[in-house]
């Protein structure tokens, strides 16, 4: 993997965390492609949501930046192979804590989420 690619697929995934950390629409978007899926389980329900949907929640959420609540959001683990990428994180979000795991490919606009999947007990 060079290291190009490398620091391109952390510059997304840093979109992703801030995004969420500072409820920052904009981060989000740019994060995934428009026709990514957002599925995954909290407390064992089932649910699903399109870019825009995910984007419109963590805008109406508190920024945790702006209420001074620490940045615990990393990458686990990541699987480049030439345009694709599975990214493992964990991060501390609305309170609560989250593993989510999240497809990437090299698009025209650059790495991009296609897929993200997540579990929070």
């Amino acid at each position: 993997m060079s290291s190009e690619n490398l620091k391109a697929i952390e510059a997304t995934i840093d979109d992703y965390f801030y995004g969420m950390y500072r409820s920052d629409r904009t981060l989000i978007e740019r994060a995934f492609t428009a026709e990514a899926a957002i599925e995954g389980l909290t407390e064992g329900r089932y649910m699903r949501m399109s870019r825009a949907d995910f984007a419109d929640f963590v805008a109406k959420q508190d920024s945790a930046e702006e209420a001074g609540e620490p940045f615990e959001m990393q990458i686990v683990s990541l699987d480049v192979t030439v345009d694709a990428a599975f990214v493992k994180v964990a991060d501390r979000y609305i309170g609560r804590d989250f593993i989510d795991y999240l497809s990437l490919l090299k698009t025209d606009s650059g790495w991009r989420i296609v897929h993200k999947s997540w579990h929070s007990g």
